[in-house]
């Protein structure tokens, strides 16, 4: 209870944010011939985008708190991902996008999913399927509930929860690791430790220095506004929504409580089931990719199928 005390604390206290300058423009940069690496121009920030040709319904890949696009490299550079059109994004605040113009207004759940919608919107994109892993789950689920073109949404270690603490707490486990989830200024020890939490030691120091780029302003925004529930229901949202909603999870996942995954009714729960990677931890897409990216086929044909029905669907024509 003590725990539960000091975040409800640490949610309600005042915060004074310095105002940090535009940063200078960023250059392209080829990650080669299949896949390509460009910056957008957008009202939250410059947003870093990894894509890739293929055909057929975006797949648009969301990455965790202090994260990367890069953790998506082993989907991004497979065959799933060279077959398919997929882009990867780095979220304000993260990776090779620029800092928040106006990090009030975008550091939070909410914030999150209007510049992932501002990015569909400029790239055209109409019908998607979204895979969001952690914090990137539950943009996911925010994009969900007010993005009607979204036909899908594949969620990893973030279970759908009701909105303020309590919410928070019957779907993630308090370790050591939860409070630099909302620090703002983080170690390199502290770094590699929560990075050991989230990826796995193997992959750790890859992980530690995207931690240290990240804004640490939006570890501790979007944190409070998690705790205060500045954020959809997002129970309400998987049980009531058309989207399908794919849950993949690692088996030993450190953050999130057994069986989070299980208490929604679902109201499309893909495949019918919810999976679970042995051995998958926070981060099943790295820890067991080839297993994940089995998975993440079968979901995207799925969707592709759903896309092009729901485009054949008679619209209602109304007359004045």
């Amino acid at each position: 209870m003590a725990e539960v005390k000091r975040l409800e604390q640490f949610a309600a206290e005042p915060l004074q944010l310095p105002v940090r300058p535009k940063g200078p423009a960023l250059g392209l940069a080829e990650g080669g011939a299949e896949v390509r690496d460009r910056l957008l121009e957008l009202s939250h920030a410059r947003i870093a985008i990894r894509e890739t040709a293929g055909p057929g319904l975006p797949i648009i890949f969301l990455h965790g708190n202090s994260s990367s696009k890069d953790v998506f490299d082993r989907q991004i550079r497979s065959s799933f991902g060279q077959s398919r059109r997929c882009i990867a994004i780095d979220l304000p605040g993260h990776g090779a996008s620029s800092d928040a113009f106006d990090p009030s207004a975008t550091y939070s759940i909410s914030g999150y999913a209007d510049a992932v919608i501002e990015v569909m919107e400029t790239l055209d994109i109409d019908q998607a399927a979204l895979v969001g892993w952690s914090v990137g789950g539950h943009v996911a689920l925010e994009i969900v509930a007010s993005f009607p073109g979204v036909v899908g949404a594949m969620i990893v270690g973030a279970p759908p929860v009701r909105s303020g603490l309590r919410g928070l707490l019957a779907g993630f486990r308090l370790s050591a690791a939860t409070p630099l989830l909302g620090t703002r200024e983080l170690s390199r020890t502290q770094a590699l430790e929560l990075a050991e939490t989230t990826v796995g030691a193997e992959n750790a120091e890859a992980a530690a220095e995207w931690i240290l780029r990240a804004d640490g302003r939006a570890r501790e925004l979007m944190f409070r506004s998690l705790l205060r529930g500045d954020h959809a229901d997002q129970r309400r949202t998987v049980e009531t929504t058309e989207a399908a909603i794919a849950i993949v999870n690692g088996d030993n996942d450190p953050l999130v409580r057994p069986g989070a995954f299980d208490r929604p009714r679902y109201a499309d729960l893909w495949s019918g089931t919810c999976h679970r990677i042995p051995g998958g931890g926070h981060a099943p897409f790295l820890k067991a990719a080839p297993i994940f990216n089995q998975l993440l086929g079968r979901f995207a044909s799925d969707m592709e199928l759903r896309a092009r029905e729901l485009q054949q669907r008679p619209r209602l024509a109304f007359s004045g």
